[in-house]
């Protein structure tokens, strides 16, 4: 992204307090260390590693709305 990284989006969604509560789901392919250490700082819901199947997002986006509200 041309501005900031996804997990500064990320850091931008948890301090905005209507949008705090929002499950975010990270997409990536450059997943590291030090990105899964920077994603459970933001409180990420879950991660996808590119490559993926369409399937195993519309299941994750499933899962997440399913999930009670704070979860």
């Amino acid at each position: 992204m041309p501005r900031m990284s996804g997990l500064e989006v990320c850091q931008a969604l948890k301090r905005d307090p209507r949008l705090c509560e929002l499950p975010v789901i990270l997409i990536t392919g450059r997943w590291t260390r030090k990105v899964a250490v920077k994603a459970s700082e933001v409180e990420i819901a879950t991660v996808i590693s590119k490559p993926f199947q369409w399937n195993e997002l519309i299941e994750t986006i499933e899962r997440l709305l399913a999930l009670p509200s704070g979860s």
